[in-house]
């Protein structure tokens, strides 16, 4: 969703494509997934390794999660738009 005055932009669509890139290339997800390489995590072979610091704070993080449910609605006119 884009505010409507960005839609008015002549370079619109040149916005589109920048942020499907951002969000959808390769190395773009692998950052917004991993962090950097060599800063957040390292590869030894195939597999990935978080520095020590990030494993210590997944490790407490994981041992705090909770499962949250997400409802859709069925009946979306009821709740009015979905889109």
């Amino acid at each position: 969703m884009f505010p409507t005055s960005t839609t008015k932009r002549a370079d619109f669509e040149q916005v589109v494509r920048k942020i499907d890139e951002m969000f959808y290339s390769e190395e773009n997800a692998k950052v917004w997934c991993l962090g950097v390489e060599g800063t957040t995590y390292k590869m030894e072979g195939d597999k990935i390794v978080y520095n020590e610091e990030l494993q210590k704070a997944l490790t407490v993080s994981s041992s705090r999660c909770r499962l949250i449910t997400v409802v859709v609605p069925t009946e979306p006119s009821r709740y009015g738009s979905l889109t």
